[in-house]
């Protein structure tokens, strides 16, 4: 899967369709169905089907990644754990944080690396890749 994502995406489902349009062949075909769950559902933000796959999305936005309620990294691995119940094909995690902060950005990075030595297939997107499916797709 691509890796062009925008903290916008959490707010802007026309962005999400354009750049599952645009990425359609190297996804899988166009999506059928795209929902959008609440916010905390069963591990995921976004569920997209395709007529051959399942994607899982997860949006992680500056508050929550600054967030005190639970370690940043243990609840993206959480969510992770609740996510299999999806028979999912592939998981995509957004990071929407502020690079420039320190304390986001050892987040960030922590959970990246965590979830790259997690046997799943997932993608993990940096907040400066996560801009680009705006400014592609407004």
């Amino acid at each position: 899967l691509g890796s062009d994502w925008s903290s916008d995406v959490c707010s802007s489902d026309l962005s999400l369709r354009k750049w599952l349009e645009n990425k359609k062949s190297e996804i899988g075909g166009t999506a059928y169905s795209i929902i959008i769950h609440s916010r905390h559902e069963q591990g995921i933000d976004v569920l997209v089907e395709f007529s051959k796959s399942r994607i899982g999305i997860q949006i992680h936005s500056y508050l929550d990644i600054e967030g005190e309620k639970e370690a940043f990294g243990s609840k993206v691995t959480r969510q992770i754990g609740e996510s299999l119940k999806h028979t999912l094909d592939g998981r995509i995690i957004i990071y929407c944080g502020d690079m420039t902060d320190t304390s986001q950005k050892d987040k960030i990075l922590k959970s990246m690396s965590e979830v790259s030595r997690m046997s799943i297939n997932a993608r993990c997107v940096p907040p400066e890749k996560a801009i680009v499916i705006i400014k592609q797709n407004l």
